[in-house]
């Protein structure tokens, strides 16, 4: 940005101008006008896109369209012969979007009415509304009894008798009841030499109130777990799962118990915390007050004579349904997020709901702040059903397949959640991965394209994996 003061007086008074003659609303913008409040089957062409260059340079809607459009970076925007139409969506009479389409490609950005009764919400660029998780989950702890908590007796995973618990307050370690309220953490671990685990050594020191927290520990505490902690005291919850810390890792006997034990701690979590972005425990969360990472989503508004349209959020990178479908591509996450009730997803530029009844996300007003609008399908979640579902068990098989394991002999240790909740209607349980009531039936399973047999040992059992599973 060039500073006025060091302008000649011409160049100040051509700059007044050009601003003053971007004030006015070219006829293009007034049909979206009356499309948005007066018509609303009513498309709008806002013509090619070398047609709409020329527009922005005397019409503010305009200019902020094309500034819109640009920053979605998609490649052929970069013709002058690409065609744009500004449409209403069918799912809200409150959302729009622009469509650029080019030589058969076509591309649309999603903006939504920016006022009360409508979907669109402008939000915090760089950090998170932390309010905005309260009222999910006090929507959830009202509204979605039977559902996402409260559940019938078939349902319910008892808790664990004991858990190892980082207690945010006190800066600890902490051994509470299964029944406790607590947090998850449902993270990547990555290649992080020399952070802080808990061992035998070390336990008892960090029982002690402030030993987490203390500066001897804090350097070598991961960016992610600490983001965590700050959140989960900012929601005045008092308790967190996480692994590193929560599981001695040099006690084959307590690892081997936990994992095994899975299906109990992510089930029973108040809340699980997904950290979708980064390759590893040292990312951090994204825009967490007082975090060392603020986030990196923006969006753009557009005024129009009678309101304003906000855009979704959006980076340079992914959106967040990518980060959140490699987080289902990641072997130890994969069960952490089928076996929780209900997630708060952290990507790289946005924050998102996912329980057993809603899906959500900042940036659209959902039902609660009153409007009865949900944006996505329900969540991958794992159904508790009373009788065997062979479809179900083959879906789940099939997809836990296709994620990535640095250890390959973790393999049925990284399922064994929910193959515990699988037992359940399957009778006689399930034998390495496959129902033992249909066994016959579950031998005629086929592999997919690029599938590889693991031939690493099981790191639990120390048997190698038979061929048939």
């Amino acid at each position: 940005m060039i500073c006025s003061s060091r302008l000649c007086s011409f160049c100040v008074f051509f700059t007044r101008c050009d601003m003053a003659s971007k004030q006015k609303f070219c006829d293009t913008c007034q049909a979206i006008d009356r499309a948005i409040f007066s018509e609303p089957e009513v498309s709008v062409c806002l013509g090619r896109a070398a047609d709409l260059r020329y527009r922005a340079s005397y019409c503010v809607s305009c200019d902020k369209i094309y500034e819109f459009m640009n920053t979605n970076e998609r490649p052929f925007w970069k013709s002058e012969n690409a065609l744009l139409i500004f449409n209403r969506t069918e799912r809200s009479s409150s959302e729009f979007c622009v469509t650029i389409s080019d030589r058969g490609v076509s591309f649309s950005a999603m903006l939504r009415l920016l006022q009360e009764s409508s979907s669109g919400v402008l939000v915090p660029s760089l950090f998170i509304d932390v309010d905005q998780i309260r009222r999910w989950l006090r929507h959830c702890d009202e509204q979605h009894a039977g559902n996402c908590h409260k559940l019938a007796a078939w349902k319910t995973i008892s808790p664990p008798e004991k858990l190892l618990l980082i207690d945010v307050c006190w800066g600890c370690l902490v051994e509470m009841p299964g029944t406790i309220r607590y947090c998850a953490l449902s993270y990547i671990w990555g290649e992080l030499p020399d952070s802080l685990e808990t061992h035998h050594e070390n336990i008892e020191f960090l029982k002690q109130k402030g030993s987490i927290t203390a500066k001897d520990n804090s350097s070598l505490l991961p960016e992610t777990i600490r983001d965590a902690i700050r959140l989960v005291q900012s929601l005045g919850q008092r308790y967190l799962w996480v692994d590193r810390l929560c599981i001695i890792q040099n006690d084959d006997e307590n690892k081997h118990l936990n994992i095994m034990r899975m299906d109990a701690i992510y089930s029973n979590s108040y809340l699980t915390i997904v950290a979708a972005a980064g390759l590893n425990a040292n990312h951090g969360l994204p825009g967490v007050v007082d975090g060392l990472r603020p986030r990196s989503g923006t969006q753009c508004t557009v005024n129009f004579p009678r309101g304003t349209l906000v855009s979704q959020l959006f980076c340079s990178g992914d959106r967040q349904g990518d980060e959140i479908g490699r987080v289902y591509k990641r072997g130890w996450t994969f069960q952490e997020l089928y076996l929780s009730r209900r997630i708060v997803v952290f990507s790289e530029q946005s924050l998102d709901w996912h329980c057993q009844v809603s899906m959500w996300e900042e940036d659209i007003r959902g039902i609660p702040e009153g409007i009865e609008y949900l944006h996505h399908e329900p969540r991958r979640v794992l159904p508790f059903i009373q009788w065997p579902d062979m479809r179900m068990w083959a879906d789940l098989v099939r997809d836990y397949n296709e994620t990535d394991l640095t250890v390959p002999g973790n393999a049925q240790a990284a399922f064994s959640g929910i193959e515990n909740v699988l037992r359940r209607s399957f009778p006689s349980g399930i034998f390495c991965g496959l129902p033992e009531f249909y066994f016959d039936w579950a031998l005629l399973w086929q592999s997919g394209p690029h599938v590889e047999r693991r031939m690493a040992i099981n790191s639990l059992t120390g048997h190698i994996f038979p061929s048939w599973s």
